[in-house]
């Protein structure tokens, strides 16, 4: 069905068949749909602007319509959002504006799939966006509890923090010093190292 989505063979036209999917299947199945797509968008190639346009849409619906639906006071919020982290990863969208709906998925409380591949995206992304990047990476290791999605992502964490740390941006650098003590916090004491490196 996201394929055909993909290949203008339905659309999200009221009554259409992809809307009937999404309004009457369960929140896994839903996020299992959003996640098909960014990977699938990530093993392919020369993928046309209007395709890219056509899942954009898709995107900022799914999100309005978790937001409207957590916002009537569910005991857990919707986990189809969560599936967005294959799209950052897969990146074939803009980096601002899937730094944006990353930001988005993590300020409503949930936990992203796949947190290590979100980490190396960061890694990427870091350079030119210094705050968002960093803002992010805080938020996939604060809704980490066990810090099980930081194993095998220290250089790429530490590649985030040393952009923000570097930034000529307050904000980043203020942000990454933070988030550094809440990791020394939990135990990870090696990134400290970076604040004595950007001492002037």
């Amino acid at each position: 069905l996201m394929l055909f989505y993909g290949r203008s063979k339905v659309d999200l036209a009221e009554g259409g068949l992809l809307r009937a999917f999404f309004e009457n299947a369960d929140s896994r199945l839903r996020r299992y749909a959003i996640s098909f797509v960014g990977r699938s968008l990530g093993h392919a190639s020369a993928i046309p602007e209007d395709v890219l346009e056509r899942f954009r849409k898709l995107w900022e619906w799914r999100l309005a319509a978790a937001r409207a639906e957590n916002a009537t006071g569910r005991p857990e919020p919707l986990a189809e959002p969560s599936g967005f982290s294959s799209w950052f990863s897969a990146g074939v969208f803009p980096d601002d504006w899937a730094l944006d709906q990353l930001l988005a998925v993590m300020s409503s409380g949930l936990s992203l799939e796949h947190g290590y591949d979100v980490a190396k995206r960061l890694a990427t992304t870091a350079e030119v966006h210094p705050l968002k990047s960093v803002h992010a990476l805080a938020a996939v290791m604060r809704s980490d509890k066990e810090g099980l999605e930081f194993i095998g992502a220290d250089s790429e964490a530490v590649a985030v923090l040393k952009a923000a740390l570097a930034s000529a941006d307050p904000e980043a650098r203020a942000a990454a010093t933070v988030l550094v003590h809440e990791l020394g916090s939990r135990g990870m004491f090696g990134f400290r190292r970076l604040l004595e490196k950007s001492q002037p």
